[in-house]
């Protein structure tokens, strides 16, 4: 097995222009409000977005 050393260079460039944001709100009765968007945005701060 030979060892491969990771990649250097980006998959894909950067798009650019406008950067928009998303908002996503989370309704509804019952639980899992609150869980589902502090899971967003701990994904979304993993991934090096601003939060």
């Amino acid at each position: 097995m030979e060892i491969q050393t990771p990649r250097t260079e980006k998959p894909y460039e950067q798009p650019e222009g406008e950067r928009r944001g998303l908002i996503i709100i989370n309704t509804g009765d019952g639980k899992g409000k609150s869980t589902a968007a502090f899971g967003l945005s701990l994904r979304a701060h993993g991934r090096g977005k601003i939060v």
